[in-house]
């Protein structure tokens, strides 16, 4: 699945399509949000959820940039 494609799913297609194809990558806990990064082939998406609720905050889609950098300190990129 490509970017574009993802993108021109509905919202609930999109978190089903990263439950069922995305390739878990990381998790963060940072202040009152759990982060969970998900590859999708050629792009990635993150998910936030509340801590305190576990309710979904929504997420975010992209192939680099200040989303991915947070997680880059922590991931074994060799």
């Amino acid at each position: 699945m490509t970017l574009y494609e993802f993108l021109g799913l509905t919202d609930l297609q999109q978190y089903q399509a990263v439950w069922h194809q995305g390739n878990h990558i990381d998790t963060l806990v940072h202040k009152d949000a759990i982060y969970l990064l998900y590859a999708m082939g050629n792009f990635y998406v993150e998910i936030m959820y509340s801590k305190d609720s576990h309710d979904i905050l929504g997420k975010n889609q992209f192939k680099y940039g200040e989303h991915l950098e947070k997680y880059l300190p922590k991931l074994d990129l060799l």
